[in-house]
């Protein structure tokens, strides 16, 4: 819950900087708003807000309903072009740590593609043509037999970009049914797909000051890591 105050990580008054439950969805949909990650910061800035008006939250980043991690929002009309742009123009930095089952080939890796909603699935595939440009770098940190904990960097911010990038390289994220991913990994539940966004740096749009917020593993991605005896010993964070 957003209401935690544990899950704010910064606030200003130009932005917030949350660090997102899995489970949660961001964006209100027709058939759901309560409960989402914008409802609740509404709800939340409204309280601390002395006068009457609707807070102004301008949704710049989003993750997908089971990824955890940090994020922002612009909270002032001042902020939410700028920030708009800066996500649009990649002046943002956005590093992942993802579980995918299998060992990449390589160390470290580029992905490259146009990738397209298959309207038949809803899931994104790589196409040749008719795509949006998909970028994603990657690093192994740790492998192990049936799994690899891999550090990625997203160079371009696309729908389900990490999901569908590693499932097509044959290495899908651990508990990601819908792009191929194991429900099990050495005999205990997945409950998730395993993404997290790990750490978000910018420059602050009003300010410029550089900015870096990183948000800790939740307890469900560390059991699985332990479970699959990973050491987190000299990992960065």
């Amino acid at each position: 819950c957003i209401r935690d105050r544990k899950q704010i990580l910064y606030q200003d008054l130009d932005l917030i900087v949350i660090d997102k439950p899995a489970g949660m969805a961001t964006q209100p949909a027709p058939s759901r708003y309560k409960g989402t990650v914008y409802s609740e910061l509404q709800n939340l800035l409204q309280q601390s807000n002395s006068r009457a008006q609707k807070p102004s939250i301008g949704m710049v980043q989003r993750l997908d309903l089971d990824t955890s991690g940090v994020m922002v929002f612009s909270i002032h009309k001042r902020a939410h072009k700028k920030m708009t742009e800066a996500f649009r123009g990649r002046d943002i930095d956005k590093t992942y740590w993802a579980l995918v089952a299998g060992k990449p080939d390589k160390s470290e890796g580029h992905f490259s593609s146009q990738l397209a909603k298959r309207r038949s699935t809803n899931l994104m595939v790589s196409v040749e043509r008719g795509g949006k440009q998909a970028e994603t770098l990657y690093r192994t940190l740790q492998s192990m037999e049936q799994a690899s904990l891999v550090e990625v960097e997203l160079i371009t911010g696309r729908s389900h970009q990490i999901r569908a990038h590693f499932s097509e390289a044959g290495l899908p994220l651990l508990g990601d049914t819908a792009y191929g991913g194991p429900q099990t990994i050495n005999a205990v539940d997945v409950p998730r797909q395993m993404l997290h966004s790990r750490e978000l740096s910018f420059h602050h749009p009003v300010t410029g000051k550089k900015m870096i917020f990183t948000a800790s593993l939740p307890d469900d991605f560390s059991y699985i890591l332990k479970q699959l005896d990973v050491s987190l010993n000299g990992l960065k964070g």
